[in-house]
Protein backbone atom coordinates (compact mmCIF):
# COMPACT_ATOMS: atom_id res chain seq x y z
CA UNK A 1 0.00 0.00 0.00
CA UNK A 2 1.14 3.53 -0.72
CA UNK A 3 1.46 5.84 2.27
CA UNK A 4 1.46 8.81 -0.13
CA UNK A 5 -0.73 9.52 -3.15
CA UNK A 6 -0.25 12.19 -5.83
CA UNK A 7 -2.65 13.50 -8.47
CA UNK A 8 -2.13 16.06 -11.23
CA UNK A 9 -4.61 18.83 -11.96
CA UNK A 10 -4.65 21.49 -14.65
CA UNK A 11 -6.21 24.75 -13.44
CA UNK A 12 -9.37 25.05 -15.55
CA UNK A 13 -11.24 28.21 -16.47
CA UNK A 14 -14.01 27.37 -14.00
CA UNK A 15 -11.45 27.08 -11.18
CA UNK A 16 -10.07 30.61 -11.41
CA UNK A 17 -11.01 33.98 -9.96
CA UNK A 18 -11.23 37.24 -11.94
CA UNK A 19 -7.52 37.64 -11.19
CA UNK A 20 -6.77 34.54 -13.29
CA UNK A 21 -5.55 32.39 -10.42
CA UNK A 22 -7.08 29.38 -8.69
CA UNK A 23 -9.67 30.13 -6.03
CA UNK A 24 -9.09 28.94 -2.47
CA UNK A 25 -12.20 26.82 -2.86
CA UNK A 26 -10.57 25.11 -5.85
CA UNK A 27 -7.66 24.02 -3.66
CA UNK A 28 -10.13 22.67 -1.10
CA UNK A 29 -11.87 20.70 -3.87
CA UNK A 30 -8.50 19.25 -4.98
CA UNK A 31 -7.79 18.18 -1.40
CA UNK A 32 -11.15 16.46 -1.21
CA UNK A 33 -10.66 14.69 -4.54
CA UNK A 34 -7.17 13.36 -3.78
CA UNK A 35 -8.26 12.22 -0.32
CA UNK A 36 -11.18 10.35 -1.90
CA UNK A 37 -8.96 8.52 -4.41
CA UNK A 38 -6.28 7.65 -1.88
CA UNK A 39 -8.86 6.38 0.62
CA UNK A 40 -10.25 4.11 -2.12
CA UNK A 41 -6.79 2.67 -2.77
CA UNK A 42 -6.37 2.01 0.95
CA UNK A 43 -9.75 0.26 1.20
CA UNK A 44 -11.18 3.14 3.24
CA UNK A 45 -13.24 4.90 0.58
CA UNK A 46 -16.82 6.11 0.71
CA UNK A 47 -18.30 2.78 -0.44
CA UNK A 48 -15.98 0.77 1.83
CA UNK A 49 -17.26 2.58 4.90
CA UNK A 50 -20.83 2.58 3.60
CA UNK A 51 -20.84 -1.23 3.71
CA UNK A 52 -20.02 -0.99 7.41
CA UNK A 53 -22.69 1.61 8.09
CA UNK A 54 -20.12 4.36 8.50
CA UNK A 55 -19.13 7.58 6.78
CA UNK A 56 -16.16 9.96 6.69
CA UNK A 57 -16.88 13.50 7.94
CA UNK A 58 -14.44 16.39 7.67
CA UNK A 59 -14.15 18.09 11.07
CA UNK A 60 -11.31 20.62 10.72
CA UNK A 61 -9.11 22.00 7.96
CA UNK A 62 -6.24 24.43 7.62
CA UNK A 63 -4.89 25.76 4.32
CA UNK A 64 -1.82 27.96 3.96
CA UNK A 65 -1.12 29.62 0.62
CA UNK A 66 2.31 30.56 -0.70
CA UNK A 67 1.27 31.37 -4.27
CA UNK A 68 -1.98 30.54 -6.03
CA UNK A 69 -1.47 28.63 -9.29
CA UNK A 70 -2.48 30.36 -12.51
CA UNK A 71 -5.09 29.48 -15.10
CA UNK A 72 -3.98 26.50 -17.23
CA UNK A 73 -1.03 25.78 -14.93
CA UNK A 74 -0.42 22.12 -14.12
CA UNK A 75 -0.01 21.24 -10.46
CA UNK A 76 0.50 18.15 -8.33
CA UNK A 77 -1.45 17.56 -5.12
CA UNK A 78 0.25 15.13 -2.76
CA UNK A 79 -1.59 13.65 0.24
CA UNK A 80 -0.96 11.14 3.00
CA UNK A 81 -2.56 9.91 6.24
CA UNK A 82 -0.63 11.11 9.28
CA UNK A 83 -2.04 8.90 12.02
CA UNK A 84 -4.69 9.73 14.60
CA UNK A 85 -5.30 12.16 17.45
CA UNK A 86 -7.96 10.80 19.82
CA UNK A 87 -11.02 10.31 17.56
CA UNK A 88 -9.56 12.29 14.65
CA UNK A 89 -7.91 10.72 11.60
CA UNK A 90 -5.32 13.13 10.25
CA UNK A 91 -4.49 13.77 6.59
CA UNK A 92 -2.04 16.32 5.13
CA UNK A 93 -1.50 17.82 1.68
CA UNK A 94 1.08 19.64 -0.41
CA UNK A 95 0.34 21.52 -3.64
CA UNK A 96 3.38 21.83 -5.91
CA UNK A 97 4.16 23.03 -9.41
CA UNK A 98 5.98 20.79 -11.88
CA UNK A 99 9.36 22.10 -10.70
CA UNK A 100 8.55 20.80 -7.18
CA UNK A 101 8.01 24.26 -5.68
CA UNK A 102 5.41 24.29 -2.91
CA UNK A 103 2.41 26.52 -3.69
CA UNK A 104 0.16 25.62 -0.77
CA UNK A 105 -0.11 23.29 2.22
CA UNK A 106 -3.07 21.75 3.97
CA UNK A 107 -3.98 19.67 7.00
CA UNK A 108 -7.30 18.03 7.81
CA UNK A 109 -8.88 16.19 10.72
CA UNK A 110 -11.60 13.64 9.94
CA UNK A 111 -14.12 11.66 11.96
CA UNK A 112 -15.70 8.32 11.14
CA UNK A 113 -19.38 8.44 12.11
CA UNK A 114 -22.00 5.75 12.51
CA UNK A 115 -24.57 6.50 9.80
CA UNK A 116 -27.57 5.72 12.01
CA UNK A 117 -26.80 7.56 15.25
CA UNK A 118 -24.13 9.99 13.90
CA UNK A 119 -21.81 9.09 16.78
CA UNK A 120 -18.04 8.96 16.25
CA UNK A 121 -16.43 5.56 15.78
CA UNK A 122 -12.92 5.11 17.13
CA UNK A 123 -10.55 4.67 14.19
CA UNK A 124 -7.03 3.26 13.98
CA UNK A 125 -4.74 3.07 10.95
CA UNK A 126 -2.52 0.62 12.84
CA UNK A 127 -5.38 -1.79 13.56
CA UNK A 128 -6.17 -1.86 9.83
CA UNK A 129 -2.48 -2.20 8.88
CA UNK A 130 -2.64 1.05 6.90
CA UNK A 131 0.74 2.78 6.41
CA UNK A 132 1.00 6.35 7.67
CA UNK A 133 3.57 9.08 7.17
CA UNK A 134 4.43 10.96 10.34
CA UNK A 135 5.63 14.08 8.52
CA UNK A 136 3.27 17.02 9.07
CA UNK A 137 3.08 20.17 6.93
CA UNK A 138 2.39 22.25 10.08
CA UNK A 139 3.85 22.00 13.60
CA UNK A 140 0.50 20.88 15.08
CA UNK A 141 -2.95 19.67 14.06
CA UNK A 142 -5.83 21.89 12.89
CA UNK A 143 -7.05 23.75 15.98
CA UNK A 144 -10.40 24.02 17.69
CA UNK A 145 -11.28 27.66 17.04
CA UNK A 146 -12.28 29.80 20.00
CA UNK A 147 -15.61 31.57 19.46
CA UNK A 148 -15.54 35.36 20.05
CA UNK A 149 -18.29 37.02 22.08
CA UNK A 150 -19.42 39.79 19.70
CA UNK A 151 -20.71 39.10 16.19
CA UNK A 152 -22.11 41.26 13.40
CA UNK A 153 -24.61 40.15 10.70
CA UNK A 154 -23.01 39.24 7.40
CA UNK A 155 -25.90 37.81 5.41
CA UNK A 156 -28.02 34.70 4.99
CA UNK A 157 -27.91 31.74 2.64
CA UNK A 158 -30.69 29.26 1.99
CA UNK A 159 -29.28 25.83 1.23
CA UNK A 160 -29.94 24.84 -2.38
CA UNK A 161 -29.70 21.54 -4.25
CA UNK A 162 -26.39 22.64 -5.81
CA UNK A 163 -24.87 22.96 -2.32
CA UNK A 164 -25.36 19.28 -1.47
CA UNK A 165 -22.87 16.42 -1.64
CA UNK A 166 -23.33 12.68 -2.19
CA UNK A 167 -24.53 12.22 1.41
CA UNK A 168 -27.22 14.88 0.95
CA UNK A 169 -25.55 17.41 3.24
CA UNK A 170 -23.86 20.69 2.35
CA UNK A 171 -20.44 20.07 0.83
CA UNK A 172 -17.67 21.33 3.12
CA UNK A 173 -16.27 23.66 0.44
CA UNK A 174 -19.58 25.52 0.22
CA UNK A 175 -19.16 27.00 3.70
CA UNK A 176 -15.86 28.53 2.59
CA UNK A 177 -17.47 29.85 -0.59
CA UNK A 178 -20.36 31.46 1.30
CA UNK A 179 -17.95 33.08 3.77
CA UNK A 180 -15.73 34.59 1.09
CA UNK A 181 -18.68 35.80 -0.96
CA UNK A 182 -20.23 37.44 2.10
CA UNK A 183 -16.97 39.20 3.01
CA UNK A 184 -16.63 40.54 -0.53
CA UNK A 185 -20.25 41.75 -0.53
CA UNK A 186 -19.57 43.70 2.68
CA UNK A 187 -16.26 45.13 1.40
CA UNK A 188 -14.43 43.26 4.17
CA UNK A 189 -12.13 41.26 1.89
CA UNK A 190 -8.68 42.94 1.94
CA UNK A 191 -7.03 40.85 -0.77
CA UNK A 192 -4.80 37.80 -0.94
CA UNK A 193 -5.53 35.03 1.55
CA UNK A 194 -2.62 33.73 3.59
CA UNK A 195 -4.33 31.06 5.70
CA UNK A 196 -7.79 29.65 6.24
CA UNK A 197 -8.81 27.56 9.24
CA UNK A 198 -12.29 26.07 9.55
CA UNK A 199 -14.14 23.86 12.03
CA UNK A 200 -17.21 21.95 10.84
CA UNK A 201 -19.59 21.47 13.75
CA UNK A 202 -23.05 20.51 12.47
CA UNK A 203 -24.31 19.34 9.10
CA UNK A 204 -26.95 21.29 7.18
CA UNK A 205 -29.19 20.15 4.37
CA UNK A 206 -31.73 21.26 1.79
CA UNK A 207 -33.92 24.26 2.69
CA UNK A 208 -31.96 25.09 5.86
CA UNK A 209 -31.17 28.78 6.23
CA UNK A 210 -27.66 29.64 7.38
CA UNK A 211 -27.17 33.02 9.03
CA UNK A 212 -23.62 34.22 8.47
CA UNK A 213 -21.98 36.40 11.09
CA UNK A 214 -18.56 37.99 11.36
CA UNK A 215 -16.52 38.99 14.39
CA UNK A 216 -15.38 42.57 13.85
CA UNK A 217 -12.74 42.11 11.12
CA UNK A 218 -9.50 44.00 10.84
CA UNK A 219 -7.36 44.33 7.73
CA UNK A 220 -5.50 41.09 8.42
CA UNK A 221 -8.04 38.69 9.96
CA UNK A 222 -11.73 37.84 9.71
CA UNK A 223 -13.64 35.28 11.75
CA UNK A 224 -16.96 33.99 10.39
CA UNK A 225 -19.55 31.56 11.66
CA UNK A 226 -22.80 30.10 10.37
CA UNK A 227 -25.91 29.63 12.51
CA UNK A 228 -28.46 27.07 11.39
CA UNK A 229 -32.03 28.31 10.86
CA UNK A 230 -31.42 31.55 12.79
CA UNK A 231 -30.93 29.57 16.00
CA UNK A 232 -28.08 28.81 18.36
CA UNK A 233 -26.71 25.82 16.46
CA UNK A 234 -23.33 26.67 14.94
CA UNK A 235 -22.69 24.83 11.67
CA UNK A 236 -19.16 26.09 11.16
CA UNK A 237 -16.65 28.68 12.26
CA UNK A 238 -13.66 29.83 10.23
CA UNK A 239 -10.74 32.20 10.56
CA UNK A 240 -9.20 33.81 7.48
CA UNK A 241 -5.86 35.61 7.57
CA UNK A 242 -4.91 37.95 4.76
CA UNK A 243 -1.52 39.09 3.55
CA UNK A 244 -0.50 42.49 4.85
CA UNK A 245 -1.05 45.34 2.46
CA UNK A 246 2.06 46.99 1.08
Amino acid sequence: MQDTYSQKFRIASFDVSPEGRARLTSLAHYFQETAYHHANLLGLGYHDLERSGQVWVLARMKIEVVSMPEWNQEIVVETWPRGTDKLFALRDYLVKDLSDTTLASGATSWLVLNRENHRPVRFSFDALNIPVRNKGVFPGNPEKLVTPVHWLPLGKHRVLYSDLDVVGHVNNVKYIEWSLDALIAKNSYPGKIKTLEINYMKESSSNDTIELQVAEPDRQTAMIRGLKNDGDTICFICRISFEKSE
